[in-house]
């Protein structure tokens, strides 16, 4: 329990830094200009941030210590998943 509660960790700061930093400003733009409904702007905020928090409050509030041996593997699934999660974004415009 404790590789999946650290793969969580990990998976939710790499979608954040990688949302916030690389693709939010353009996304926001997008939807803005579009002029689609104002929930797609919300949603965007929502789906990229509250995951993140909610991972934040949870170690918080549980006091889980993470356990080094588990980092090697952990690092690994995460820059494998951010690369597939950066290809994807990138591949659907």
């Amino acid at each position: 329990m404790n590789f999946l509660y650290s793969l969580a960790i990990i998976c939710n700061l790499v979608v954040v830094a990688l949302y916030w930093s690389l693709i939010h400003p353009k996304t926001i733009v997008k939807y803005k200009n579009d002029g689609g409904p104002y929930v797609r702007v919300v949603c965007q905020y929502a789906v990229h941030s509250i995951p993140a928090i909610v991972c934040v409050a949870n170690t918080i509030i549980t006091n889980t210590l993470m356990s080094t041996r588990l980092l090697p593997p952990i690092v690994a699934i995460g820059v494998i998943y951010m690369m597939v999660n950066f290809i994807t974004v990138k591949m659907s415009g």
